[in-house]
């Protein structure tokens, strides 16, 4: 793991480096507060006060949870606690964030707070590791993609190259996006196959439209 032998280095010394969020937040919350639950992290890492106050103030505000600091972690919605999970990471500044199904249990807002999280991680140079089913968000927020299959990993390239290629994902019983499908099927028209976003097959197929009439 970045040239570390994690094996020689302790628990606390671990989680300076990487941030894993659980899946389900009932198998990580455990304090009585929303600042509790954020501070936890950092209290172990030999924060002083006014640091982790900072770092628990920054990290709620990221979530969209600052109103809440002092509400019991289970008083909050199912989106809300998945994001609290997500601010008890974020505020111990680890260079690598591991997401477990970050996405389930996301209203439409929560979704885009979560892309704005995720896009910030980006512009923070972290390393984002995102473990997930739902292959629409795999191609909205990913740069490279690992599949696996009965424990294994069966390929590993850029996203948009795995996700336009049915045959792989078949072997994990995957398709790929519905706006990726519909490109593969109008790539005989002169569309390009790897569209990952409405945005880029309607420019994709612009661009076949204009070949065409030229």
């Amino acid at each position: 793991m970045a040239g570390i032998d994690a094996s020689k280095m302790t628990a606390s010394e671990m989680a300076g480096i990487v941030g894993y969020v659980f899946q389900n937040p009932e198998d990580q919350l455990f304090e009585a507060s929303v600042f509790d639950e954020v501070a936890f992290g950092p209290k172990n890492l030999g924060m002083t006060k006014n640091q982790i106050k900072e770092s628990v103030g920054e990290a709620l505000t990221q979530v969209d949870l600052l109103p809440h600091f002092s509400t019991h972690p289970y008083n909050l919605t199912y989106g809300q606690r998945k994001m609290l999970c997500i601010a008890s990471v974020l505020a111990m500044e680890p260079k690598i964030v591991v997401l477990d199904e970050p996405n389930a249990g996301q209203d439409f807002m929560g979704l885009i707070r979560l892309g704005r999280i995720l896009e910030e991680l980006k512009h923070k140079k972290k390393t984002v590791i995102i473990i997930s089913h739902d292959i629409e968000f795999v191609a909205s927020y990913t740069d490279e993609t690992i599949v696996m299959h009965d424990g294994r990993a069966v390929a590993k390239d850029l996203t948009r190259t795995i996700l336009s290629n049915p045959s792989i994902l078949m072997s994990s019983a995957l398709r790929p996006p519905q706006i990726t499908r519909l490109a593969i099927r109008l790539s005989q028209h002169g569309v390009e196959k790897d569209a990952m976003t409405p945005n880029e097959l309607a420019d994709d197929i612009s661009r076949a439209v204009a070949r065409r009439a030229a």
